[in-house]
């Protein structure tokens, strides 16, 4: 947990390596940035994921979002910070911010290529919060002035 925002990791498993899935599911990552344009047709391979706070502002991986950067964002964002993997297995972790208010912080994906329809998982974000708040900040950013 951090201050100002969270960290957390999508963890993607095949039951089988499928020949199908012959590159990263999160190609579409990348399109996360501030800026970009919604995407139009969006393979069956790529992995759609999406986040909605409990006020309603959402973020996803397919939906266009704002290109000023001098302001901060309507809705949430999310970065991708890595990851990997491959066959049946893959890892990617992702950095979203800003917090989100309190009630309900839900999670929503869907996988075409296997059939997944989208689905969607809901957490507290009562704890995320309170673990925010214990966070302690360990130096200061040069962009900060500190």
């Amino acid at each position: 947990m951090y201050p100002t925002g969270l960290e957390f990791t999508l963890d993607l498993r095949l039951r089988s390596n499928r020949d199908e899935c012959f590159d990263t599911p999160w190609e579409l990552q990348g399109y996360g940035h501030r800026g970009r344009r919604a995407v139009p047709e969006v393979a069956d391979y790529l992995v759609r994921l999406g986040v909605e706070f409990s006020d309603g502002k959402t973020w996803s991986n397919v939906a266009p979002t704002s290109a000023d950067w001098n302001e901060q964002p309507e809705s949430p964002v999310l970065f991708g910070r890595g990851g990997g993997g491959g066959g049946d297995h893959w890892e990617m972790r992702y950095w979203l911010w800003p917090l989100p208010p309190p009630g309900q912080l839900t999670f929503h994906a869907a996988w075409p290529l296997f059939d997944i329809e989208e689905t969607s998982a809901s957490v507290d974000a009562s704890a995320l919060l309170e673990a925010a708040k214990q966070s302690e900040l360990l130096w200061q950013s040069p962009a900060s002035g500190g």
